[in-house]
């Protein structure tokens, strides 16, 4: 049914989302472990 259908796409978007968020969170965190380590490096 197209009811059916709207739900599966809705939670697929949903799952993305997350998928995306989690991905970004992922990419902050590095970059500030990256930042972190490169200022605990002497003579930098």
């Amino acid at each position: 049914s197209p009811t059916h259908y709207m739900s599966a796409s809705l939670s697929e978007c949903i799952k993305l989302d997350n998928v995306a968020a989690v991905k970004g969170q992922k990419t902050v965190l590095t970059s500030q472990k990256i930042k972190y380590e490169f200022s605990k490096t002497p003579g930098s």
